[in-house]
């Protein structure tokens, strides 16, 4: 049976233009009625307050109110472009990132702490380039502009770059979070059929 309505969906930018959008087609094919709308989640979003239907989120929420699922986990490391790696060499160590030119967020922007993920690797990073999307971060790097924590599943087709301290590795996990008072809803149950079957998108 065909839905319409609008759902708002919250998401990370590389979950939603890379895993998320390419997918819409099979939903308006079976539900052309369906209006989606996708949203960044700025500091201070909160799904309690209704500022969308259905949110993709970096780690558990911290609203208790809220029904969530796990979508999967996804690796990030560090990275440059072989370029880069011939004109400045390669760090063998944390300490000596401080000796390169290092890409990350604007850390001001960000909807959490916990996804400054430059930090996590190295308390001291100081970005000599900031930039708001990840997969800005992604062009920045192979563009030769320096070294950046990068989500692997942002990677998958391009040209291979070049692992920079390997053993660097982090892994996190995005959930599928909701209202349980809505999920009932058609349209809303269909949006989270489609979010639902992208587990495994990931790897």
């Amino acid at each position: 049976m065909s839905v319409s309505g609008t759902v708002r969906v919250a998401a990370p930018e590389g979950f939603a233009l890379k895993v998320l959008t390419p997918q819409l087609g099979r939903l308006f094919d079976r539900h052309p009625d369906v209006v989606v709308e996708i949203v960044p989640q700025t500091p201070g979003f909160s799904l309690s307050r209704r500022e969308a239907d259905i949110a993709v989120m970096v780690g558990r929420p911290e609203e208790s109110r809220l029904q969530f699922e796990s979508l999967g986990t996804y690796g990030l490391g560090l990275y440059a472009s072989d370029e880069y790696c011939q004109r400045y060499g390669v760090p063998s160590s944390i300490d000596a990132l401080g000796e390169h030119r290092l890409i990350g967020y604007v850390e001001d922007l960000l909807f959490s702490a916990r996804l400054n993920l430059a930090r996590t690797v190295w308390n001291d990073w100081q970005s000599n380039l900031a930039i708001y999307s990840p997969i800005g971060q992604v062009e920045a790097v192979r563009s030769g502009l320096g070294i950046g924590v990068l989500h692997e599943f942002l990677l998958k087709d391009l040209p291979p770059l070049v692992a920079v301290l390997p053993e660097l590795r982090l892994s996190r996990e995005f959930f599928l979070v909701f209202h349980p008072t809505t999920e009932r809803i058609p349209r809303i149950q269909a949006v989270l059929e489609l979010l639902r079957g992208l587990r495994g998108s990931l790897c």
